[in-house]
């Protein structure tokens, strides 16, 4: 067993569901049913279908011939959405909101945040390139749209689609000329920010105009290629995203792919809609529905992994029984936060510069709570591929929080516990005892700093008191301070107050005589932590306070 002090004990990343379970279900699409949807279909142009609510949205021919784009031969497409009649064919059309339907063509188009906001083509009359623009309902009304900068100007940029947790975007780009040399990009989200650009690897983009991206759900997409191993025309291929990259694409077999153009796949519960110009349509693209039974694309998000946490005293190793321990899903944006339900606390730096926004649940509803048995075990469930806090709790030990995921840490997780009570120094008749052997390594535990604060706290100056005989006594002694933060705030700005931390210290010990020669100071900022309590880890204030320590090393005497 391979144990990490203070974090995340993992044992061994054993084989899971995700491990070699491919994308596409073969036997569920035999059985298929193909329907054109007659109702909507025209002579015209119908593509690239989305969920939007309880509608269909899709792209569609606006039969305006006074915007025709001569370069293409195609006409200008605008933004359109329909409903289920009583027997499930769509029908009845409308176009969609006058504030993003413009003179320019328009879409295809993605939702998010609960259909809040929207990310959708267009490319004006007076230039024709593809751009990205932004739009948000507000009081029932969206808002003008905004254009979204995500490459550099060179590009044409279309095609977007969203995650539906609202963490990562695909669209396709080509800096060539809109129809040649499309690849697929991927963003994430930082607020309402979409950073951290990379184009996707060469196994997924071909030679071959690669686009019409779509998520199936958090970990699968599809998207649309002329590559060559597919039927002919353009063909539908599904990839997974698992332990950080995206697996080699997967061609989808009839009746969805065929040797025409079939591309904008999106899928709900025993339903699927795609758009194609196959023969027996009724026009350029048509849009088409799929109905099946059971899951053709494997979605990890429907499946329940089952993983055990050990809790152990760290003193002993000795398992530790009836520990309470929670699973808790993380909210990993704040755009789907309400504010209500966290506590919040503010916290600004020394120089008044950075702001903290401290978020804590004031009711956190776990989805599973076990107590550990004798041998300090408990067998814990949550979704394959869902991140969760997992919260330890003992009247006799530290509460401890982590951070887990099945991909990284694997079935068994193995966690120590600080007792209570613990011995900070050692004392003997009311005097601390402060070792002096070359080597020795002290770690002071009261030398307490408040939180964004490089000033030693009135009365936690003890140790420091100790160190300072001791090294009046021992003239040749030489020492080295070690200053460390906790996790709060950024990396830089901690690294920092570490250094101003530990100078603090050493300005503390020449106030009392010793030479500044003497002293060595290092900060190490949040570095080297001591427990769990890591960026995007629920803590308090004492858990954080835990970090935030000097040590000192004998270098000398």
């Amino acid at each position: 067993m391979k144990v990490l002090w203070s974090y995340i004990i993992y044992i061994c990343v054993s084989a899971t569901i995700l491990q070699g379970q491919g994308i596409i279900d073969n036997n569920t699409l035999s059985s298929a049913i193909l329907i054109p949807e007659e109702d909507i279909n025209t002579p015209s142009f119908e593509f690239s279908p989305v969920f939007y609510g309880p509608f269909v949205a899709f792209v569609y021919d606006k039969g305006n011939p006074k915007y025709y784009d001569e370069d293409k031969n195609t006409p200008y497409f605008d933004l359109a959405f329909s409903a289920k009649n009583t027997i499930g064919n769509l029908a009845k059309k409308a176009s969609f909101d006058l504030t993003l339907s413009s003179d320019n063509q328009e879409g295809p188009y993605a939702f998010y945040d609960d259909d809040s906001k929207v990310i959708f083509t267009r490319a004006t009359r007076e230039d024709g390139r593809l751009r990205l623009f932004l739009s948000e309902q507000k009081e029932d009304a969206w808002t003008p749209a905004t254009l979204i900068n995500i490459l550099p100007e060179s590009f044409h940029t279309c095609h977007p689609t969203i995650s539906p947790d609202g963490t990562m975007m695909i669209f396709s780009a080509a800096e060539e000329s809109y129809g040649t040399g499309m690849d697929l990009y991927m963003a994430r989200r930082t607020g309402n920010l979409w950073k951290n650009i990379v184009r996707l690897d060469s196994s997924i983009n071909s030679s071959e105009n690669d686009w019409f991206p779509r998520f199936i759900n958090d970990t699968i997409a599809v998207y649309a290629s002329k590559r060559l191993e597919g039927y002919g025309g353009l063909d539908m291929y599904a990839i997974k995203y698992s332990n950080g990259k995206w697996s080699a694409p997967e061609h989808i077999p009839e009746p969805i792919n065929s040797s025409s153009d079939d591309f904008g796949l999106i899928v709900d519960d025993g339903i699927a809609y795609f758009s194609s110009n196959r023969p027996g349509g009724k026009g350029q693209d048509d849009l088409y529905r799929l109905e099946f039974k059971g899951d053709f694309l494997y979605d990890p998000s429907n499946e329940i992994h089952t993983f055990s946490v050990t809790a152990m005293n760290k003193l002993s190793l000795e398992p530790i029984p009836e520990v309470t321990i929670e699973v808790i899903p993380l909210v990993l944006s704040l755009d789907n936060v309400n504010l209500d339900e966290y506590n919040i606390n503010l916290q600004s730096d020394e120089a008044g510069g950075d702001v903290l926004l401290q978020l804590s649940p004031k009711n956190t509803i776990p989805i599973d709570t076990r107590l550990s048995n004798t041998e300090g075990v408990a067998m814990l469930q949550g979704q394959v591929g869902k991140k969760y806090i997992i919260k330890l709790e003992h009247p006799d030990f530290q509460t401890i929080h982590f951070l887990y995921s099945q991909e990284e840490y694997g079935d068994e997780v193995s966690m120590v516990m600080d007792p209570h009570e613990r011995i900070a120094s050692v004392v003997e008749e009311n005097r601390m005892i402060i070792p002096t052997k070359k080597g020795s390594i002290i770690v002071f535990e009261n030398i307490y700093y408040d939180f964004n604060s490089h000033v030693i706290k009135q009365g936690a100056s003890i140790e420091l008191d100790a160190l300072s005989q001791t090294m009046i006594d021992n003239p040749y002694m030489k020492v080295q301070l070690n200053a460390h933060t906790d996790a709060r705030g950024t990396k830089l700005y901690n690294q920092k107050l570490s250094e101003k931390r530990a100078r603090s210290a050493m300005n503390y010990l020449v106030s009392k005589g010793v030479d500044p020669t003497r002293i060595v100071t290092v900060g190490y900022g949040e570095d080297q932590l001591r427990n769990q309590c890591e960026d995007g880890v629920l803590c308090n204030d004492t858990e954080h306070s835990y970090n935030r320590r000097t040590e000192v090393i004998i270098l000398d005497n």
